[in-house]
């Protein structure tokens, strides 16, 4: 493994240079020596959350301070925020899934894989603002027509063409390229409860099929994957107590609101889209922590990572 990649792991799992726009991204491949100390990082986080979360309060003070020190009025507001963030933070610490989603992963342990995930090209990075040139990768080098397979609580597809790539807008950038969009067959995009029933429509003459996470069709076609972690949860719809600089956001005192946050068990969408997804070209994964609930942060990502090469 590269020292650059054990650099790039843990600047990625603490969250090191968010508030500075750099943001380190790992290529590897799934299941390799960097993926596996990746896993193992995750791992070590929440299992010692207490810890910690005492490392992150420090660290992410002292950077409030670094931006803020020229603002006497933003700071004392952030500061009076980090300091409420942590405190409920401490309190609902090690919350587990909801029972709802406990028993989507029982349901699903028994599904099928084609084990083709294992030395899969990977890469992982905060921004969801990378998987344009995963995907752009992927079309360039496939023979033949490709389908996007995306699972996210968003669509991504503001139609600022014009505009520099950014999460919120990169496939947009993609399916209205007139060289890159008629290399795409379709996109099949797996998040926003749709009740189990498919929606389908077009987008520069792209077929779009969005579908529940847990009740997706089988892609037999080459694919390339892309993953929002916040498919897991339900979107940020509900009212937020804090989303920050500190990033993430939790429901004050109450551990029923903040597990009803996850509504899909990463383990039971990772074994789906294994079991799925026929023949993959390559995957991406965004963790984008700062609209996800910083409770489930560790526990998301690695089980749906280790579900990933099992």
């Amino acid at each position: 493994m590269l020292r650059s990649q054990k650099r790039k792991i843990n600047e990625i799992v603490w969250g090191l240079g968010r508030q500075y726009m750099y943001f380190p991204v790992l290529n590897c491949k799934a299941g390799d020596e960097a993926y596996r100390r990746l896993l193992g990082q995750l791992q070590s986080m929440q299992d010692n959350l207490q810890e910690t979360d005492e490392i992150n309060e420090v660290r992410e003070k002292r950077e409030i301070f670094e931006i803020g020190r020229d603002k006497p009025t933003e700071l004392r507001r952030d500061l009076q925020m980090h300091k409420r963030f942590f405190k409920m933070l401490s309190m609902l610490r090690g919350i587990d899934y909801s029972p709802v989603v406990l028993n989507q992963s029982e349901s699903t342990a028994g599904l099928n894989s084609n084990g083709a995930f294992r030395g899969l090209d990977f890469q992982l990075a905060d921004s969801h603002a990378h998987a344009y040139t995963l995907i752009k990768q992927a079309i360039i080098k496939s023979k033949s027509p490709i389908t996007i397979v995306r699972l996210d609580q968003h669509a991504d597809t503001r139609k600022d063409f014009d505009t520099i790539i950014d999460k919120t807008n990169y496939l947009s950038q993609i399916v209205l390229d007139p060289m890159l969009s008629k290399r795409v067959e379709m996109v099949l995009w797996a998040g926003k409860e749709s009740s189990r029933v498919k929606k389908r429509y077009e987008i520069n003459g792209i077929p779009f099929i969005q579908c529940d996470p847990l009740d997706f069709p089988e892609v037999s076609n080459p694919a390339v994957i892309d993953v929002d972690l916040d498919v897991t949860e339900n979107g940020g719809e509900m009212r937020e107590f804090f989303e920050g600089r500190s990033g993430g956001h939790i429901y004050a005192h109450s551990h029923y609101f903040n597990q009803g946050n996850v509504i899909y068990h990463p383990r039971a969408t990772a074994r789906i889209l294994r079991s799925r997804v026929k023949n993959p070209l390559s995957m991406g994964v965004a963790l984008e922590r700062g609209f996800r609930n910083r409770l489930f942060w560790y526990r998301v990502e690695r089980d749906f990572l280790d579900e990933l090469t099992n």
